[in-house]
């Protein structure tokens, strides 16, 4: 009998750790079908593709971090909105870029909170998602729909 418990109990562990595993892989497709299901999805009105020179001006990421990387950013500068969609070189890369964001958060919050206080609500509400190497950051009235996009890439 404790032998079939102990059997159970392994069985249990073993299909915890894969279902665990799953959830926080890296979707199984490529950036370019990720940042198509974003400029797909009809949810980046009034934000500007940036640039890689942009990208690390506004959040200090810079290319030896990522693989890939696409960011949007409204064109009205009395807006916090932006999304950031990534594929970081690895697992240390991905903390830096967690990091990069965070600072980023924290000083909009600060720079909006004197004279926006709506837009330093969006960023209070941000996203900030990790699967496997690619991550998602976004701040504004689409940010849930966002996150939705990229949990549902598969």
């Amino acid at each position: 009998m404790l032998r079939i418990v102990r059997y159970v109990l392994v069985v249990v562990l073993i299909a915890f750790i894969v279902v665990v595993y799953h959830s926080n892989a890296s979707p199984a497709v490529s950036f370019q079908e990720v940042e198509a299901a974003y400029t797909e999805s009809g949810l980046l009105d009034g934000l500007d593709l940036q640039n890689a020179r942009q990208l690390e001006r506004y959040l200090g990421i810079t290319p030896e971090m990522y693989e890939e990387a696409a960011y949007w950013k409204a064109a009205n500068p009395m807006s916090a909105d932006e999304l950031l969609i990534i594929r970081a070189k690895d697992e240390q890369a991905l903390a830096a870029i967690e990091e990069c964001v965070e600072n980023r958060v924290n000083d909009q919050t600060t720079l909006f909170g004197d004279y926006a206080p709506e837009e330093a609500a969006k960023l209070a509400d941000h996203i900030s998602d990790a699967r496997g190497i690619y991550y998602v950051y976004g701040v504004g009235d689409a940010a849930d729909e966002w996150d939705r996009v990229f949990n549902g890439i598969q």
